[in-house]
This record gives structure tokens, C-alpha cells and sequence, in this order.
């Protein structure tokens, strides 16, 4: 998980056992897949956290978090995720699912990095 200072965009990679070629995927002018180009597991995610109104020095987790703020981001990677996987069937469901119980249990620590 990190901010790329470069493209100015939020990314969260997701490692596997095993590498391949990936390609870029996008499903929303906000948000980015990076998919392995066989198997279309989900690589990494990348968020125009910008563009959708989240500013870096704005944002603040735990405490004092703004539900609404990481609700709306959350939203946007999980429909994201979602469209991906209804274009692409063969997509495993298990995978899709996992990622999105990843960022519900570590939604927190994942956007901490967005105050940095």
C-alpha cells in the first residue's frame, strides 16, 4: 500500500505465490485494476483519490476517520472489483471475495497510508 507521488495516485498491490504478465483494466474513470493477464487475478488496485474527492492532508483514520470519506472509497474499489468480475467470468469468485473481506478487515491500515 502506497501513494505514488508520481501519477498522484492511492495503490494497493496484492501478492501472490506465483507471478505472470499483468495488464491494466480500467472499470471507472476513478479507479485502475492491474490483472494477471491469465488468470485475471487482481494484482493491485489504483485509486484517483483525487478526482473523487479524497485529499491526503484531509483524510484521518481511526478515531478521528470520516465514515463518509472512506465509505465512499471503500464503495468505489468494491463496484470497481464488482464490474471486473462480471465482465470477466473467469474471474474466481473465491479471489474476488477474499479481496473484498482484505479491505474490510483492513480498511483502516490500508488508507492510514492516505495521511501520510
Amino acid at each position: 500500500v502506497y501513494f505514488d507521488d508520481k501519477k498522484r495516485w492511492f495503490v494497493i498491490e496484492f501478492k501472490y505465490m506465483t507471478d505472470e504478465p499483468t495488464e491494466d483494466v480500467s472499470e471507472n474513470d476513478h479507479v485502475l485494476l492491474r490483472v494477471g493477464s491469465k488468470t485475471k487475478r487482481i494484482y493491485a488496485i489504483e485509486i484517483d483519490v483525487e478526482s473523487i474527492g479524497v485529499e491526503a492532508v484531509a483524510v484521518s483514520v481511526g478515531e478521528h476517520q470520516e465514515p463518509a470519506t472512506f465509505d465512499r472509497l471503500e464503495q468505489h474499489l468494491v463496484d470497481a472489483m464488482q464490474r471486473y468480475a462480471n465482465h470477466h467470468p473467469e474471474v474466481s469468485r473465491a479471489n474476488l471475495d477474499a479481496a473484498k473481506a482484505a479491505l474490510e478487515e483492513k480498511g483502516d491500515r490500508v488508507f492510514e497510508q492516505l495521511s501520510r
